[in-house]
């Protein structure tokens, strides 16, 4: 299907290949190439023994691993396109920082919270019914009533079975004579004294006119109209499903059932809902068994998102893999991570810490459980060793399968919303320039300030943003959205002129001057027209001038501009959030679990600190868990913002 060839070696296997392929079965030998380049040293010259211009490699497994340095290969395009790269290790580093720490970071947030909670994926452990009479006829046998009994050899498949599984808590079976035997068995084996369900929606498939003939090849079937449809059995089993997800939340399902119906529970779960990607499935065997976690189904906001932006992920993750454009697989995963951790679990934390396990909770557990299992399935070819270790993780004590032997998902293209995907991103880009402006500044993002303004291009409805979510991102007591920024803020363009100086010689005054006033237009892929000429994206960068106290940013869909004046009280409400802080360090440094109760004591001489923690008493003590915080002694000396503190705190 495809070789893969060094740059410097193409005269030799590549081309060999293709001439012998040519002349002796005139037809190309393989169907596609990918043609990798070479590894030079950081300082651009080969990689040489006797200079020691490269890192020892071992070295560098061992600071980063070497997913990280497989990713990095991969990522650039000495992998795929043929080019030479320099070889930098800080690029390594970033790997490690930008990919791999944030998803143990994501595992260990549900590992931490799910414990707390006692909370478990609902699981479906589907045992293909033992060895029937049809199986020794090879005859289709899709009707309730027929008398199919188990074989002696079917019923020590269903013992074997029993063996593989443990802790059940619900049995459900198909109504059919050889499922209901089977499990009798299992329940005789594992003396299992629970509910047992039977359920017509994990029957065995209607066979139509191929009923009582013998089996045929399964394209055969699929293309019966007589018998039942793909189409209609994966609606049955989402019925399924949902019921199981509706009355077994957190539990462990044993499934007995048939065939044909846990293949196509296989395809299913990993969405391949069309007959090509159906029959990349193997057959279920008799008395095996095999087991999955229920996808969730969520109405929340950020659940439906984060779900939509993944399968947009597997969208375009298959369709490169297939394009053998592995730099654009490679480089789709981070910004995906970013998008996990630095929104959806920021976002979503206060619904992991509420207390109970409500319905809404329960979606926000499965959803983040699903994404991490689907990501490490999805990093299984380009990081294989933390890949495995993030699924083992995710499986937990429901079984030790290597992601290995998994199957790479589709897209479930029905959960992509790119509506909602535009408007969250929007949100996330709003409060990104608004970080940038603070920076800038040298404010704080704990730091409240008193306004924000956004104005966005005309294609975009302004309306659909949720003001309240950028109010609290970007810590500003106002949003504000505005028809133009006309009068408010200009945009100008600042010229780089050690780019473009020796292109336009004494044209550039006149250009810079076009800049400064506005004068210019965007072009297509970000070129721009200006005095005349043109520049190219790279050449300039687009800035505002605004009123005095105002700083603006934009991208090409918004602006947004931010009052950067900071008040007495917003001083105080900035401290208060930075003492916040202090005392959350000080409970991990202490050893309080996370949900610990506490009391606060402290002893200041300065009354701003005292200020804060009279002030905004309610705020603190909602963030930190304390039923009281008062004036008294303190052990811990903490300095905020150059003012002096002493904290105390008991566990309640």
């Amino acid at each position: 299907n495809f070789i893969s060839e060094g740059m410097d070696q193409t005269r030799g296997w590549f081309y060999t290949l293709h001439v012998l392929g040519t002349a002796l079965f005139d037809k190309p030998i393989f169907d596609n190439v990918i043609c990798s380049g070479i590894v030079l040293a950081e300082d651009g010259q080969k990689m040489s023994k006797s200079k020691k211009n490269y890192p020892d490699p071992n070295i560098i497994f061992e600071k980063y691993g070497a997913d990280a340095m497989r990713f990095y290969l991969l990522q650039s395009p000495v992998a795929t396109k043929g080019e030479n790269l320099r070889f930098s290790e800080r690029e390594v580093e970033e790997v490690l920082k930008n990919l791999i720490l944030p998803l143990k970071n994501a595992y260990q947030f549900l590992s931490l919270y799910a414990n707390i909670d006692n909370w478990r994926p609902t699981e479906l452990c589907f045992v293909r019914h033992g060895e029937a009479q049809h199986n020794v006829e090879r005859i289709y046998s899709g009707e309730k009533d027929n008398p199919h009994h188990l074989t002696k050899k079917g019923r020590v498949q269903a013992k074997d079975s029993a063996k593989n599984l443990k802790d059940i808590d619900v049995i459900i079976t198909s109504p059919f004579v050889r499922a209901r035997e089977t499990t009798e068995i299992l329940k005789a084996e594992l003396n299992f004294t629970g509910e047992i369900i039977e359920s017509d929606l994990i029957r065995e498939i209607g066979f139509g006119d191929l009923e009582g003939k013998k089996y045929g090849p399964i394209t055969e079937r699929l293309k019966n109209p007589s018998c039942e449809s793909l189409d209609q059995l994966m609606e049955r089993l989402d019925k399924f499903v949902t019921e199981v997800s509706k009355n077994h939340p957190g539990k462990k399902v044993a499934v007995v059932s048939h065939g044909g119906v846990v293949r196509g529970m296989e395809s299913f779960m990993n969405n391949a809902s069309d007959q090509e990607s159906y029959l990349l499935y193997p057959p279920c065997h008799t008395g095996e068994l095999r087991s999955y976690f229920i996808k969730p189904k969520s109405s929340n906001d950020l659940d439906e998102w984060i779900l939509s932006e993944l399968q947009t992920l597997m969208k375009d993750y298959r369709e490169n893999f297939d394009n053998y454009d592995l730099e654009k697989v490679c480089r789709s995963l981070p910004p995906f991570v970013d998008k996990l951790n630095n929104w959806y679990l920021r976002r979503n934390r206060k619904r992991f810490w509420a207390s109970g396990l409500t319905e809404d909770k329960q979606a926000a557990f499965t959803t983040l459980h699903h994404v991490l299992m689907q990501i490490s399935k999805l990093m299984a070819p380009i990081c294989p060793f933390f890949a495995d270790q993030l699924y083992l993780n995710c499986l937990g004590d429901a079984g030790d399968a290597s992601v290995h032997l998994q199957t790479i998902p589709f897209a479930d293209k029905s959960r992509i919303n790119k509506e909602l995907e535009i408007r969250i991103n929007l949100e996330r880009d709003i409060v990104s320039l608004a970080a940038g402006i603070r920076a800038r500044q040298k404010i704080k993002l704990r730091q409240p300030l008193s306004a924000l303004q956004l104005a966005v291009s005309d294609h975009i409805d302004a309306t659909v943003l949720d003001l309240e979510t950028i109010k609290a991102e970007a810590n500003v007591k106002s949003v504000e959205i505005l028809k133009s920024t006309e009068g408010i803020a200009e945009q100008v363009v600042k010229v780089d002129a050690s780019k473009v100086g020796r292109k336009f010689g004494k044209k550039m005054q006149g250009i810079i001057q076009a800049g400064k006033s506005g004068d210019f237009k965007v072009l297509e892929g970000g070129r721009l027209e200006i005095g005349g000429e043109e520049i190219e994206a790279d050449e300039y960068e687009m800035t505002f001038m605004t009123e005095e106290g105002k700083e603006a940013a934009s991208t090409p869909e918004v602006v947004v501009l931010l009052d950067t004046e900071i008040t007495e009280v917003l001083e105080i409400e900035g401290l208060a959030r930075d003492l916040t802080r202090a005392i959350q360090e000080l409970r991990k440094s202490s050893g309080f679990e996370i949900s610990d109760r506490i009391t606060v004591s402290f002893e200041t001489g300065s009354e701003k600190i005292e200020k804060a923690l009279t002030d905004f008493s309610d705020l603190i003590a909602g963030e930190v868990l304390a039923n009281e915080i008062k004036s008294g002694t303190g052990e811990h000396e903490s300095e905020i913002d150059g003012e002096i503190v002493k904290l105390g705190l008991a566990k309640i």
